[in-house]
């Protein structure tokens, strides 16, 4: 079997300077920013003897002005600027952007309503093209008898997708991964709505929520995958699809002051479907993912000991054929105590990775730490990998394939760290 030697450098100068002032005359507010900011990176990817280099410098200027005018109980709010973004990745790109927002609230005792109205004109010189976007929302949040709260929020949202990623014709993302783009810059918009509920008895520190999320993505691009001799070849291409995406889950949460104890769980299971390419065809998918956080506090006096655990398990339906079930577990544990001006830390976590067509992956690492507080110094002795574990490994969805990373762990090593304080 042919080894791969992957090796990146990516050196970055980074140059900003920021201006923000608020002004106040009698109840209004009124603020301005102002950011430039300049960036340089030249940065190269090493495969075997392949080399693939970019240099990337931009130029980024923000100008913004806002004004808050609060009446009883009714707030009104406007903000409006401009921004100018240069990249330059061996071709010089623009884009310009004129934006404005009205923010309207209301509270009153038990309510509060909040309409947004976001409006963005955005010029790219790619394209020669000009995109006009609105984002408006609004939000309601109502409590009665100090015990229950309900909050509701829909909002449709219209972005020009991140440009940067459409400008390289192509380039290498990792040792397997190669993508290409067309100068496209697509235009999504999607609708989502939310609704929250939360029961609480502070006095007896519980709190219990339940909540839900629907959205429907209309996108303007879509990625064709295809999988050559190992290699993953990624084109982005102009094509509109749609994804629906259902959410829901609850928090609860338990403390126990006599006992110095707090417990809690946070449930979440999500469902998605929509459509993506894979060799230029089109293929329906859908991903199933549930779960499950449990997390328990020991806070005594004299020390601090957290333990948190996290369970997924993931399903995915490409068409008629089901990708294998995949249980992800990760299991941490702390405990951090004081002695005099010593903080000592231990921490250990321990992995368990179902692996596509192989054997579940078994990783436990562990940690030390001990910071020594001396007037303005801090020093912080580390011990990592104490295990002197070697390599891990997880597997992941995405739409319509799922992929399984192996990532090579430093060894056992020791670090010392000193901080001054002025």
């Amino acid at each position: 079997m042919e080894t791969l030697s992957e090796k990146t450098n990516t050196p970055h100068l980074h140059v900003s300077n920021s201006l923000h002032r608020i002004f106040v005359k009698k109840h209004h507010q009124y603020s301005l920013s102002s950011i430039i900011d300049y960036q340089h990176s030249p940065t190269s990817l090493s495969i075997n003897d392949e080399d693939d280099k970019l240099t990337i410098s931009q130029w980024y200027v923000d100008h913004h002005f806002s004004m808050i005018f609060p009446r009883l109980r009714n707030t009104l709010s406007y903000q409006m600027g401009c921004t100018f973004h240069h990249l330059n990745v061996g071709k010089r790109w623009t884009k310009y952007v004129i934006d404005g927002e009205t923010r309207w609230e209301m509270k009153r005792k038990h309510i509060t309503w909040r309409m947004v109205l976001p409006i963005r004109w955005e010029y790219y010189t790619p394209t020669n093209k000009g995109y006009l976007c609105l984002t408006p929302h609004v939000f309601m949040d109502k409590t009665w008898k100090k015990r229950h709260e309900i909050m509701l929020y829909t909002q449709f949202n219209q972005q020009v997708d991140e440009w940067d990623k459409y400008l390289l014709p192509r380039y290498i993302q990792d040792y397997r991964t190669t993508v290409y783009s067309n100068v496209i810059i697509p235009i999504n918009r999607q609708i989502s709505v939310s609704a929250n509920y939360t029961y609480k008895r502070p006095v007896k520190e519980l709190f219990i929520t339940f909540r839900g999320n629907w959205s429907h993505a209309w996108n303007g691009s879509m990625i064709d995958m295809q999988i050559i001799d190992s290699r993953y070849l990624m084109t982005v291409v102009s094509k509109k699809n749609q994804v629906n995406t259902y959410r829901i889950g609850f928090d609860l949460s338990k403390g126990f002051f006599d006992l110095h104890l707090n417990n809690k769980i946070s449930v979440s299971y999500l469902k998605q479907n929509g459509k993506q390419l894979s060799f230029h065809q089109m293929y329906d998918y859908h991903n199933y993912s549930l779960n499950i956080i449990p997390e328990f506090t020991y806070s005594p006096t004299w020390c601090d000991i957290t333990y948190q655990s996290s369970y997924s398990f993931n399903r995915s339906k490409t068409g008629n054929s089901h990708l294998s079930s995949i249980f992800q577990c990760k299991q941490s544990l702390s405990f951090i105590k004081t002695i005099g001006n010593i903080d000592v830390g231990l921490s250990t976590v321990y992995y368990h990775n179902e692996i596509q067509s192989s054997s579940p992956i078994n990783t436990l690492l562990f940690d030390t730490q001990a910071v020594w507080r001396i007037k303005k110094m801090r020093l912080t002795l580390q011990l990592r990998n104490l295990f002197n574990q070697t390599s891990y490994a997880i597997t992941t969805f995405s739409d319509i394939h799922s992929s399984t990373t192996n990532y090579l762990l430093r060894p056992r090593e020791m670090t010392v760290k000193i901080q001054f304080s002025l």
